[in-house]
């Protein structure tokens, strides 16, 4: 009888779904709304993600349409995916190694990345994009591609958190700073406004440094929690900030900015505000000279001459 029991238990255990263990260098994606998915490679087919999964080394992570994912990476920094985004993730590097974690974006997109600073340490990732190299030590921050160029908000970062290099060139970002990278390779520098907030926001996305979400309210589980707290800190945030934001990008409605000097390690202001254009005061329309009567623009008076009327002549008289 014993050994019916034991036998029994054996087959029940054998039919119970086996749960993969999280290793310390796996990288999770979860669905949060809408279609979610993975690549094996950019051209393989999309595979739904239901719930989670663990995603392998320099696999894609991608949404579609009106949808949101969550990658949590090993040192629990996440990137929070916004509609129709492909992030491809490289082999989790420990943050002392001199090999950064590579994470490359691939094409139109939006994101929210919190990478987390280890203890006494700084992390150390690289986001490679179209038009150029991030490399994040530790922080809050924002990016979006758009078909004109690329565009890098810091929600939250001390110097060194974030250097944006193009070409030979880098760029050291602060909290409250913006970057916009065209596909020409002009950068221009800029403020962040509740203009350009209000597109991450869009997305499903939040645009708090202290959320306990990453994502926007109401989008996911846990988003009431953080619900109005989030809203609010993104109002604080974007009234604290002055108006000039990037040019261009699709992350940017209306926007103005401040071209960078082609200098090598360019210090960016932490706020930039743009020089208003004077206004130009209109000439006088000139007054015509009237036109002189006669040749002459005084007329003078006409003495006339009166004539002198004839006396008549007298009749003869007749004899």
């Amino acid at each position: 009888m014993n050994a019916r029991r034991l036998l029994a238990a054996l087959l029940a255990a054998a039919l119970l779904p086996i749960s993969p263990s999280v290793a310390a260098t796996d990288k999770q994606l979860r669905a949060v709304r809408g279609e979610v998915g993975h690549k094996v490679t950019k051209d393989a087919d999309f595979k739904r993600v239901i719930g989670q999964l663990i995603l392998g080394d320099d696999e894609f992570a991608v949404t579609h349409d009106a949808a949101n994912g969550l990658l949590s990476l090993p040192d629990s920094s996440e990137i929070a995916l916004g509609p129709n985004t492909s992030v491809q993730v490289g082999k989790f590097n420990d943050p002392a190694s001199s090999t950064p974690t590579l994470i490359t974006l691939q094409g139109p997109g939006t994101i929210r990345f919190a990478v987390k600073r280890p203890a006494g340490g700084k992390s150390n990732y690289v986001f490679q994009t179209v038009t150029s190299q991030i490399a994040i030590r530790g922080t809050t921050g924002l990016y979006s591609a758009g078909p004109n160029g690329d565009t890098i908000a810091c929600l939250a970062c001390e110097p060194g958190d974030v250097v944006v290099t193009v070409g030979a060139k880098t760029y050291p970002l602060l909290t409250g700073q913006t970057l916009f990278v065209s596909l020409a390779g002009i950068v221009t520098a800029g403020a962040i406004t509740a203009i350009l907030l209000q597109t991450f926001t869009g997305a499903g996305l939040s645009t708090s440094a202290t959320s306990a979400t990453a994502f926007a309210p109401g989008i996911g589980s846990g988003a009431a929690a953080g619900g109005s707290s989030v809203a609010g800190a993104a109002a604080a945030h974007a009234a604290g900030l002055s108006a000039g934001v990037i040019a261009g990008g699709a992350a940017a409605a209306a926007v103005v900015g401040t071209a960078i000097a082609n200098k090598k390690n360019d210090p960016i202001p932490a706020r930039v505000t743009p020089s208003p254009s004077p206004t130009p005061s209109p000439s006088p329309t000139p007054t015509a000279s009237p036109t002189p009567v006669g040749g002459t623009a005084v007329l003078k008076s006409v003495q006339l001459t009166p004539t002198p009327i004839p006396s008549p002549t007298p009749k003869p008289k007749k004899p």
